[in-house]
């Protein structure tokens, strides 16, 4: 089986994530503008991390702009560069987020990111974001958190996996896209993110929330 590797989705991005996550669209719609809204100073420093192709900068871009704020969106991935939202890729750090210096910020998103990176350096990597947060900033966090185990286990797997054919996904494609996680995607722990609140969850994906104060 062939690990997943993100070449092969960075076409077809957005499709892609709304017909393996329904709740992807929801979520960034209902609820990452209000997130932003509160939390982005003006002036400030924002970092997306594992920008893909902009989805998180197309949604809060008004704010960007209005508070005279500084999106810094880094990804790693040049295929997903290629396909940046209005061809601003050329202002995203094209390398590894786990390697950048970074500077204090009002406000840092991780959606999708972090389950990429092997848990060996990402606590360290989490609990450095957190010492950087600027008080009264936040860092919000989406990501496939370990799963439940037992009976609610079964059935949002059972439950993720229909929705997914549902909305259109070959059978064999979300089969081989699972099986090639392995080796590739690290599902996080709630010990990884001590100090958060936990503000939405669908299944084994949660959305964790850290506010300075």
């Amino acid at each position: 089986m062939e690990q997943f590797n993100f070449d092969i989705v960075a076409d077809d991005f957005n499709n892609h994530l709304t017909g393996q996550l329904p709740w992807y669209n929801s979520f960034m719609d209902g609820m990452l503008f209000e997130i932003a809204s509160y939390f982005v100073r003006k002036n400030s420093i924002v970092y997306d991390l594992g920008a893909s192709t902009g989805n998180v900068q197309k949604r809060i871009n008004s704010i960007i702009l209005e508070r005279s704020a500084k999106i810094i969106p880094i990804e790693q991935n040049k295929k997903m560069l290629d396909n940046y939202w209005e061809d601003l890729g050329v202002f995203v750090k094209n390398q590894d987020f786990t390697s950048m210096k970074y500077e204090p910020y009002s406000l840092a998103t991780s959606i999708l990111s972090l389950s990429f990176v092997h848990p060996h350096i990402r606590k360290n990597f989490i609990d450095n974001m957190k010492s950087l947060c600027e008080v009264g900033g936040g860092f919000l966090i989406v990501e496939k958190f370990e799963n439940r185990q037992g009976f609610l286990g079964t059935l949002f797997n059972r439950i993720s996996w229909a929705n997914k054919i549902a909305s259109g996904q070959p059978i064999e494609m979300v089969v081989n896209k699972e099986l090639g996680l392995s080796g590739v995607q690290f599902p996080l722990c709630d010990s990884e993110v001590g100090g958060f609140d936990l503000i939405y969850a669908y299944g084994d994906f949660r959305a964790y929330l850290y506010r300075k104060e």
